[in-house]
């Protein structure tokens, strides 16, 4: 028997999964070739369009939870927090610092936080690869 909930569930994981590869699990990034700036709009756009998935799942029970609750507590307790953190601090001295140097990337490396940009950066990727394994690719697996 076809099961609209749980075809719709797997196409919107399957969109989740699209937009996590495409946007932010980039293991293969270069910081002396991609910008911060540039990683902070690849999260706002991720946020719009998980935002738009979200609103396409179907709804469950809050006890049951289900995979727009799941989508909207990634972007709720991980996303959200780190955006919040670096976009203004980063983008302040990117506006203050960046226009006084020739080379992007030097402006980049010598913002006073890199590092810790660089260690929550990648804090943030393997908590989005969690909720990947956890959440979303066992959501396009389900066959019941």
């Amino acid at each position: 028997m076809f099961d609209k909930t749980l075809a719709l569930n797997r196409r919107c994981a399957w969109e989740m999964i699209t937009e996590i590869n495409t946007r932010l699990l980039r293991a293969d990034i270069n910081f002396d070739e991609v910008l911060f700036s540039d990683c902070l709009k690849e999260l706002e756009q991720f946020i719009h369009k998980a935002r738009l998935i979200g609103k396409k799942t179907p709804v469950s029970p809050i006890e049951q939870g289900g995979l727009g609750k799941s989508i909207m507590t990634l972007l709720k307790e991980t996303i959200y927090p780190f955006i919040q953190k670096w976009r203004n601090d980063f983008l302040f001295y990117w506006k203050h610092q960046g226009k006084n140097r020739e080379n992007p990337f030097l402006c980049q490396k010598a913002y006073p936080k890199y590092s810790l940009f660089l260690e929550e950066w990648q804090a943030l990727q393997e908590e989005i690869d969690e909720y990947y394994i956890s959440v979303f690719l066992p959501c396009i697996s389900n066959k019941e």
